[in-house]
């Protein structure tokens, strides 16, 4: 790695406020049942839901979050909450049910085949208790136990291994780094280089090695400066002095016009609150739905009280949530194309596929969107095509990191809807093929 690590480090001290470094409260936690929880659910969320999430937990089963940070002394085994808790709880109910429930999040692994985060919870939670481990006092365990690390490496949207790192963070190992989109973003943008995982582990390691006699960062309190800096500016925050390696001299000056597509199939849902004589109705009489909301005959044939919407065929004014683009999905692709129709990128619409691949991803998912709704309809249209169709103009080569793409989650159906370049969000001049139509009211109380 032809790196020089002196110049890395003036740019942290530049960029890092390391005179107040210091760990945030979540690697303080009272059980190792929370590090567990966290480490599953903050890959590839924002991590404000995870807060929510460790909350809803504690909350309901009356469990302390953090011991005191300025002692930083685990509790005795007997007053943790530990891992074969966690087990019983959610295999005596479901992982279907405690997302629903308990941690009120439907979040999974990964958009496309993926499972629920609270099923692989459980399996995490299940692996380290295989291999021993159930409390704080059990964890130097796992010191140098690279089967352990490999089991975890088998639960889906685990394979990176980033997760078990973190966990080990978590539980109080100071020699571990989370190499995240957060932390790769920025040692990609200092160094202007794509760094491997562990090159970015190592330039973590050795930055810390010169840093911590004045400054006493560790790898994971280092990693987690520059965490903190990051979301302070924004997953593409910039350094600072971010000119390490020379301007290529070879950047054109040219403009081209790149056109930035998703093809695949997707389309758009409306959800919108009823009330419970118009539920009740249209439960019994839920073929003729989609024929009401989309027609003028079904809308002007139905009694005024009993319509679910004001105006014929405006059944995707939803007042709960209107979402509409290309599935996030692995079956739908991402293409770009310059000026002359020559692909410069493509790639499936897989999260970690993107992420790799420099793709900045977003979920924009309100978990309270459904809080105090009893009766709802879901109406969705069905489409398939290119479903986001634009262009962006340029200054030379087209650059990946610079794209960020925003989905959203609506009851497992995963959509893209915004793209943006540079910070500037895109026009999608796209249009679909119509794939048909479903509808159907919900009783919340009975999901």
């Amino acid at each position: 790695m032809d790196l020089d690590i002196n110049l890395i480090v003036e740019k942290m001290k530049q960029d890092l406020d390391l005179t107040n470094a210091s760990l945030s409260d979540s690697y303080f936690y009272d059980s190792i049942s929370l590090c567990v929880i966290d480490s599953v659910y903050s890959i590839s969320i924002k991590y404000d839901f995870v807060l929510k999430v460790i909350k809803n937990y504690c909350d309901y089963y009356k469990i302390q979050t953090h011991r005191n940070k300025k002692d930083d002394v685990f509790d005795k085994p007997s007053n943790q909450d530990n891992l074969k808790n966690l087990v019983d709880r959610i295999e005596n109910s479901s992982p279907e049910k405690f997302a629903e429930e308990i941690f009120k999040s439907r979040h999974r692994t990964s958009t496309s085949s993926g499972i629920l985060k609270s099923e692989a919870v459980l399996k995490f939670a299940k692996c380290l208790i295989k291999n021993g481990i159930n409390t704080f006092d059990d964890v130097s365990k796992l010191e140098n136990n690279a089967d352990v690390e490999n089991e975890i490496k088998q639960i889906p949207g685990q394979t990176s291994g980033i997760s078990y790192k973190y966990f080990l963070m978590l539980a109080g190992n100071e020699d571990f780094v989370k190499p995240d989109r957060m932390i790769t973003r920025y040692l990609e943008n200092i160094t202007e280089k794509i760094l491997t995982e562990d090159e970015k582990i190592q330039i973590i390691r050795d930055a810390s090695a010169e840093l911590i006699d004045n400054y006493g960062v560790t790898p994971r309190g280092l990693d987690h400066e520059i965490w903190k800096f990051q979301r302070e500016n924004g997953i593409e925050g910039k350094s600072k002095n971010s000119d390490l390696v020379e301007e290529s001299d070879e950047m054109s000056d040219k403009t081209i016009v790149y056109n930035i597509r998703i093809e695949g199939k997707g389309g758009k849902i409306s959800l919108s609150k009823i009330t419970k004589k118009q539920y009740e109705y249209w439960v019994e009489n839920q073929d003729d739905l989609v024929d009401h909301l989309t027609t003028d005959d079904g809308f002007n044939n139905t009694d005024k009280d009993l319509r679910l919407i004001e105006d014929a065929t405006y059944w995707d004014e939803g007042d709960i949530i209107v979402a509409s683009g290309p599935e996030m999905d692995e079956n739908s692709l991402l293409v770009v194309e310059d000026e002359d129709g020559n692909e410069v990128f493509s790639c499936k619409m897989d999260n970690d596929l993107l992420e790799e691949k420099g793709v900045v991803l977003d979920e924009d998912h309100d978990e309270n969107m459904l809080d105090n709704v009893t009766y709802f309809y879901d109406m969705r249209h069905y489409e398939k095509g290119a479903l986001v169709n634009a262009e962006v103009e340029l200054t030379g080569e087209f650059d990946p990191s610079k794209l960020k793409i925003v989905y959203n989650e609506t009851y497992d159906w995963y959509l893209v809807t915004s793209i943006s370049y540079d910070g500037e969000e895109l026009d999608n001049d796209a249009s679909g093929d119509s794939m048909g139509m479903e509808a159907s009211v919900f009783n919340q109380d009975e999901l």
